[in-house]
C-alpha cells in the first residue's frame, strides 16, 4: 500500500484540513485520553533521535520546556494530534505548553510547528529536506527567546519531526528540557513500509500509538478488530469496536499514517466459509468495509491458505475458487468506491508464495495467479511473502515472477523477522541480520510496499530495528540498532537485565515447554534456570513495568516457562508410553535393535522441534527436526552411556527424511564435538528410510557420551524447508 495522500477524502477534506477541522480529528480529550499512562511514556529519552538522522549536529546544551508557546503553521489547529503529542510529552515530564498566536517573550521557548511566518523568516536555507517524509529540527535564538523550528516536507514529515522532538525531550534537575539538536533528515526508502498487528493484548489503538513512535508510515490490524474473523465473521461489530476503529482513524489520519484492517471470511469451518454470489455474505463484508472507510482506514481481505475448500455454492456458481473470488473482489471494490472514492484494497490469496514452493491445493497456483492479474481489477493490492511462506533470499527473479503474473507490483509481505529462537520469537535483544541480507539491490524499488507480518507485541522492538534499517541503510549496525531500539521502549536501564532474560530464555526454550521424558530427567537443571529468569525478570520490571508488560511479549513468556516447571515437578508421562512403544517396535523391525543396542526416540532429543507426529504425504510417525542455522532451532542432541570402553568402531543407525524441497538438505552429524558426517543428507523425501554412518572408536569414550545433528543451510526459516526430520537412532557396537 501506498502512503495516503492528502487528498484521502477528496476535494472536502483538503478544505477540512486547512481549516484545522479534518475528518478524524477530534476534541483535545477524545483525540489523545486513549494515550495516556505510564505504558504511553515511550520513547524512553537516550539523548539521541531513533532510527539515527541523515544529518544531525547534537549539542551538549539543554533547553528549557518549563514553560512553552507552540505556533501553528497553515493547517495545523490546536486539536491537531502533533499538537496534542507535543503538549502531552511536555506535561509528562513537568512542563506547560499552549498554543499562541504570535511571538511573545513571555515564553522561554516557542515551538515553531509547520509553515510557519516566524519558521520562514528563520529557518536556515537548505535545513529542510526536498524529499518524501522529510523534516528539520531547527533551534535558533530570537530576542534571547529560543525558538525550535520543526518542520516537514510533507504530513508525515511533520509528524516524523514531532516524534524526533519528542525523542529529545527529558528531564534535567527536575525541570524539563529538550537536548539541543539540528536535524535534517527524512527516510531512504520511502515506500509504504510498516506492519500487519495479527493481536495485541490490549486495545489495537495502543498499537496505533505505537506505529507513530515507530516512524512506519501503515499498519494493518489483523485481529478481532471488526469481528470479521473467524465463526463470527457475518455477525454485526460490537459498539466497542467501532468505538476503536474511531480511535485510531482520530489518531493516524491526521498524521498522515495509512491503516487498515483485516477482514478474513474463510478462517472457519468450511461450511461456515463465504458464498461469493450470496448476498448476505456480500452485506456482511461490504458493512464492515464501510465501516472501516468511514473512520478512514482501508480494507484488506485475507483469505490466506484457509480458502480451501470452498463452498460447495461457489462450486455451483464459479466451478472454482479463482473465478468465485474475482467475482467477489472485483464486486465490493466498485461498489466501496461508489462510497468511498479514496479507499484502498488490498488482497492476501490462497496462493501468496511461489515460484520454489507449490501447496497441495485443489487448484493450480499459476492458474489462479494469472487469473487475478488478467482480471481483477489493476487498482486491488496483492500481497505476496517471496518464493515460500517465510522467504529470506529474495532474488531479483522472485520478484520479476511475482510482477508478472499478477501484473502488478507486489504488496511485500515478510513472515518472520529471522530472531534465532523456535517461532521465529523476538526477545527483545536478538540483533536482526536480516533487513541487510535477505534482499538484493534495489529490493525496496522493485515492490509497492513492505510489511511486517508480526504478533504484537512479540515483535515491537524487532519492528523497529526494521524501521532503522529502511530508514537509514548505511547506518545500520544490527546489535547497536536493537540495543537503541529496546532502550527506547524500555528504558536504558532495563538493557542488561533485558540481556540476561534474553540468554536465560534461549536456553530454556530447548524444550518448548513440553514435558517430555528427557525435560522431566532434566527437571532439576530447568529449575535452576526458571530461577534465574525470575531473578532477571523481577529486575527488568523494576525499571518501568508498565512499558515493558506492554510493549513486549517478555512476561508471557516468563509465565510459560514457570508453568513448564511446574508441570514436570509433577509430570504425567504415560502419554508418551505408547508412542515410544510403537517407535520401538519400528526400529525392531526395520534396524534389527537388540538388547545390546543403544535406542534413541524423538523424546530423547533437546534442541529440535518438539517431538510430534507427522504424516505430510508419508506413513505417520513421531519425529523431531532442525531448521536452517539461523532458525534457533538447527542442532539436536541426545545423550548415551557406554558402560565399557570402546574397543571398536560403532555405527549410528538413523531412520529419517528429508524435507520435500528440489534441494537435499545439508546436515552434520557429530558423537563428542567429533564429525561423523557433513554434507547432504541421504535420506528420501515423503518417507522414511534408514542410513547407518560409522562412528570411530576414538570419538567415544566410556560414561556419558553425546550424539548430535545439526542444520548447516543458511537459513533462519523456521517453517517449511530446508529441514531435516529423525524418526529414531540405533546406536551399535560393531562385532
Amino acid at each position: 500500500m501506498t502512503v495516503r495522500s492528502l487528498l484521502r477524502y477528496g476535494i472536502l477534506f483538503v478544505l477540512m484540513y486547512c481549516l484545522g477541522t479534518s475528518k478524524g480529528v477530534a476534541t483535545e480529550l477524545d483525540t489523545m485520553s486513549a494515550f495516556n499512562g505510564a505504558a504511553f511514556e515511550i520513547p524512553y529519552y537516550t539523548g539521541k533521535i531513533f532510527p539515527t538522522p541523515q544529518k544531525v549536529v547534537y549539542s551538549d546544551e539543554f533547553i528549557p520546556l518549563t514553560k512553552v508557546g507552540i505556533m501553528l503553521g497553515k493547517g495545523i489547529s490546536k486539536e491537531n494530534p502533533r499538537v496534542m503529542m507535543l503538549k502531552k510529552r511536555i506535561a509528562d515530564k513537568g512542563g506547560t505548553a499552549e498554543v499562541i498566536s504570535s511571538f511573545s517573550r513571555n515564553y522561554e521557548t516557542i515551538l515553531a510547528l509547520g509553515d510557519t511566518d516566524l519558521g520562514r523568516t528563520l529557518l536556515k536555507k537548505g535545513m529542510l529536506p526536498e524529499k518524501k517524509e522529510g523534516y528539520c529540527i531547527y533551534p535558533v535564538r530570537k530576542d534571547k527567546t529560543t525558538v525550535i523550528i520543526l518542520q516537514g516536507h510533507d504530513l508525515l514529515g511533520l509528524t516524523w519531526a514531532v516524534v524526533s522532538f519528542n525523542q529529545l525531550v527529558t528531564e534535567n534537575g527536575n525541570a524539563p528540557v529538550f537536548r539541543k539538536a539540528e536535524v535534517h533528515d527524512f527516510p531512504a526508502v520511502a515506500i509504504t513500509r510498516g506492519q500487519q498487528c495479527d493481536s495485541w493484548w490490549g486495545s489495537e489503538s495502543r498499537y496505533a500509538w505505537f506505529t507513530v513512535q515507530s516512524k512506519v508510515n501503515m499498519v494493518t490490524f489483523a485481529g478481532k478488530l471488526v469481528a470479521a474473523k473467524g465463526e463470527n465473521w457475518r455477525e454485526e461489530v460490537p459498539a466497542n469496536l467501532k468505538k476503536e476503529l474511531n480511535t485510531i482513524g482520530d489518531l493516524l489520519n491526521p498524521l498522515g499514517i495509512e491503516w487498515s484492517v483485516c477482514i478474513s471470511p474463510n478462517v472457519c469451518r468450511p461450511e461456515r466459509k463465504i458464498r461469493s454470489k450470496n448476498e448476505e455474505d456480500f452485506a456482511a463484508v461490504f458493512n464492515k468495509a464501510s465501516l472501516i472507510a468511514s473512520a478512514g482506514g482501508n480494507i484488506s481481505i485475507e483469505y490466506d491458505d484457509m480458502r480451501f475448500p470452498i463452498t460447495a455454492e461457489d462450486k455451483k456458481d464459479f466451478g472454482s475458487a479463482r473465478e468465485a473470488d474475482i467475482y467477489f473482489l472485483n464486486k465490493l471494490y466498485s461498489e466501496l468506491k461508489k462510497r468511498y472514492p479514496e479507499v484502498k484494497l488490498e488482497f492476501l490469496p490462497p496462493f501468496y508464495w511461489g515460484p520454489k514452493y507449490d501447496p497441495n491445493f485443489p487448484e493450480g497456483r499459476d492458474e489462479y495467479l494469472a487469473a487475478l492479474g488478467s482480471r481483477l481489477s489493476p487498482e486491488i493490492k496483492v500481497t505476496w511473502a517471496g518464493h515460500s511462506v517465510c522467504s529470506t533470499d529474495i532474488s531479483r527473479k522472485d520478484v520479476e515472477w511475482s510482477t508478472n503474473i499478477l501484473k502488478r507490483k507486489p504488496s511485500f509481505y515478510q513472515n518472520g523477522a529471522g530472531a534465532p529462537h523456535y517461532a521465529g520469537y523476538h526477545y527483545v535483544t536478538d540483533p536482526l541480520t536480516g533487513w541487510k541480507n535477505w534482499y538484493y539491490e534495489g529490493f525496496f524499488n522493485d515492490i509497492d510496499s513492505y510489511r511486517l507480518n508480526q504478533n504484537a507485541p512479540l515483535y515491537c522492538t524487532a519492528l523497529l530495528t526494521l524501521s532503522a534499517r529502511l530508514w537509514n541503510p548505511g547506518a545500520y549496525d544490527a546489535e547497536q540498532v536493537v540495543e537503541d531500539a529496546a532502550k527506547k521502549v524500555a528504558g536504558p536501564e532495563a538493557w542488561p537485565w533485558l540481556v540476561e532474560l534474553n540468554k536465560v530464555l534461549s536456553w530454556l526454550e530447548r524444550y518448548e515447554c513440553n514435558v517430555s521424558p528427557v525435560a522431566a530427567k532434566n527437571v532439576n537443571e530447568i529449575k535452576q534456570k526458571v530461577g534465574e529468569l525470575d531473578a532477571a525478570w523481577k529486575k527488568v520490571t523494576a525499571c518501568h513495568p508498565e512499558a515493558v508488560k506492554t510493549w513486549t511479549s517478555l512476561e508471557t513468556h516468563v509465565k510459560q516457562q514457570k508453568g513448564f516447571l511446574a508441570k514436570l515437578e509433577r509430570p504425567d508421562l504415560s502419554a508418551f508410553a505408547n508412542n515410544l512403544e510403537v517407535v520401538k517396535a519400528l526400529a525392531v523391525k526395520e534396524a534389527g535393535l537388540t538388547s545390546s543396542d543403544i535406542f534413541l526416540s524423538p523424546y530423547d532429543f533437546i534442541g529440535g522441534g518438539a517431538a510430534k507426529e507427522y504424516f505430510f504425504e508419508c506413513e505417520k510417525r513421531l519425529a523431531t527436526w532442525v531448521f536452517g542455522a539461523r532458525s534457533g532451532k538447527n542442532k539436536m542432541s541426545a545423550g548415551f552411556d557406554l558402560s565399557i570402553p570402546p574397543v571398536s568402531d560403532y555405527s549410528l543407525v538413523i531412520s529419517g527424511q528429508d524435507d520435500e524441497a528440489p534441494a537435499k538438505c545439508r546436515i552434520r552429524i557429530t558423537v563428542n564435538n567429533n564429525k561423523v558426517f557433513e554434507g547432504e543428507n541421504p535420506f528420501v523425501q515423503y518417507g522414511w528410510s534408514l542410513h547407518t554412518f560409522t562412528v570411530k572408536a576414538a570419538f567415544l569414550k566410556e560414561g556419558s557420551n553425546a550424539v548430535s545433528i545439526e542444520n548447516i543451510e543458511d537459513s533462519d526459516g523456521f517453517m517449511g524447508p530446508p529441514f531435516f526430520m529423525l524418526n529414531y537412532m540405533v546406536v551399535r557396537m560393531f562385532e
